[in-house]
């Protein structure tokens, strides 16, 4: 019986994450902006004319999502339309690949939980909002496997009543 080989040797494991504001800032050519953001800090505020620029540019990034090649792609094409089509590309892709988890927890409530965080992001993440109906257990559990995954990255609430976060340092 021949056994699968995952080609020790041939192949090379290459990890991508979304980029950050400031490499963002760099593929977009804004050096000089980034060199403006670079020195603000609370007792040296940017001016009102480079802190609306540093908003187009933060909104355009959240927009983008952070991907690479979505990035890449917007920025030689300057086409909205060719970057929803990638990211729509990608979440599919995602979701494709979902199927080999379904030992673990069924396929379909990976793709609710994966949907559910997306539109969660940014707040608490309720459990019922995934699936109303769905097992707590079932969704705890894909929302696990999402997160082994590094697709979804769980934070976790600071009541902010002290001194900043890095405030120390």
């Amino acid at each position: 019986m021949h056994t699968p080989s995952f080609g020790v040797g041939r192949i090379q494991l290459l990890f991508l994450y979304p980029i950050t504001f400031h490499e963002y800032l760099k593929a977009a050519g804004e050096l000089q902006l980034l060199s403006y953001f670079e020195k603000c800090a609370p007792n040296n505020p940017a001016q009102s004319t480079i802190h609306e620029k540093l908003l187009l540019h933060l909104r355009l990034f959240l927009f983008l999502g952070g991907l690479p090649e979505v990035i890449s792609t917007f920025l030689e094409h300057r086409d909205y339309q060719k970057a929803g089509n990638l990211i729509d590309t990608l979440r599919l892709s995602y979701e494709d690949d979902f199927t080999k988890y379904r030992g673990r927890v069924p396929e379909v409530r990976l793709k609710e939980v994966f949907r559910s965080s997306c539109l969660q992001a940014g707040k608490k993440f309720i459990h019922s909002y995934a699936y109303p109906d769905a097992n707590g257990a079932q969704v705890h559990n894909a929302l696990e496997l999402l997160t082994q995954a590094g697709i979804v990255h769980k934070t976790f609430h600071s009541p902010c009543n002290g001194v900043p976060l890095g405030g120390g340092s």
